[in-house]
């Protein structure tokens, strides 16, 4: 056994540590019992809704919870209890993986998550653009010769935009 996975069964004896497995296996039952509710539930219900959000929040953790026991049984040379670990372990990974379907908080928020972290990491990262850096001028002031790719989209969005509204008045008043 290597000098880690003896201290990681070492740290998992201890009280701490036992409490932390202890959490973990909760952890494990509370998302076993909201994937049942979510089975015998009825489609589209408020209690099917929360249970299949309890259970995709928690699935994650419960995986990652199950896991680090059964590393830590194989550690230990426990194999009764590594096999029951690895059963549990397929299955709660084949609930997570397969029952996609379903309504819940998280549905559509990792898209959502994703633009909003990628705005705000993105905001500190833009590179001041050539034309300010030759011009010795600070970052986000241009030289007006050197007008930026943004603002001259802007201007051409802005033309269309009058040329459609000139079109479209042009259409009413034949109309009237």
């Amino acid at each position: 056994m290597s000098s880690g996975l003896a201290s990681a069964v070492q740290f998992a004896g201890s009280l701490s540590g036992s409490i932390l497995l202890t959490l973990g296996q909760a952890v494990v039952v509370v998302c076993a019992c909201s994937d049942m509710v979510r089975l015998l539930s009825v489609p589209r219900s408020h209690r099917r809704y929360l249970a299949n959000t309890v259970f995709r929040t928690l699935a994650p953790p419960a995986i990652l919870a199950t896991a680090v026991r059964a590393l830590l049984d194989a550690a230990t040379g426990v194999w009764p209890n590594v096999t029951a670990g690895m059963f549990v372990l397929m299955v709660l990974i084949y609930r997570w993986r397969t029952d996609t379907d379903e309504d819940s908080w998280w549905k559509g928020k990792g898209k959502a998550l994703g633009r909003w972290f990628s705005k705000r990491s993105a905001f500190g990262l833009r590179p001041a653009p050539a034309a300010a850096m030759q011009a010795g001028l600070p970052p986000g002031k241009l030289a007006p010769q050197y007008p930026s790719v943004v603002e001259e989209s802007r201007q051409v969005l802005r033309r269309e935009r009058t040329a459609r509204e000139c079109i479209a008045l042009h259409h009413v008043g034949e109309q009237l």
